[in-house]
């Protein structure tokens, strides 16, 4: 058999990261790209912080930390290509994946107003 699943045989509840006090999302870019949003505080805060894990790592690199930083700021923290929930369909495991992931989500919340100003962390 050939071929890549479909992002929505591939997306998983959006309750998978619940257990981490966050929610799973799959975002299309040539290919599902799973993501996790552990939110923040309610109101006005500082630009979103995206947490990238290494080669080999997953989302799942951040669960420990990630409510923390989620006091202060958004946190997200994506699947590169190839790894954690994010298959490679194709695509190599570069930092192109995540900032065409917040270039191409009109849902997840760095894309508007403050990709200029989005913290990087990875």
């Amino acid at each position: 058999m050939t071929g890549v699943p479909s992002a929505a045989a591939a997306a998983p509840p959006a309750s998978f990261g619940a257990r981490w006090g966050g929610r799973g999302f799959v975002t299309d870019l040539g290919g599902p790209v799973h993501w996790i949003d552990f939110g923040g505080p309610s109101g006005s805060s500082p630009p979103p912080m995206v947490l990238v894990h290494g080669l080999g790592g997953s989302h799942l690199n951040w669960v420990q930390v990630a409510p923390a930083l989620a006091a202060e700021r958004r946190v997200l923290a994506v699947d590169l290509a190839g790894f954690g929930l994010t298959p490679a369909a194709g695509r190599a495991a570069t930092r192109p994946t995540p900032i065409c992931f917040v270039a191409s989500s009109a849902r997840w919340p760095a894309r508007r107003p403050f990709w200029p100003e989005t913290l990087w962390v990875g």
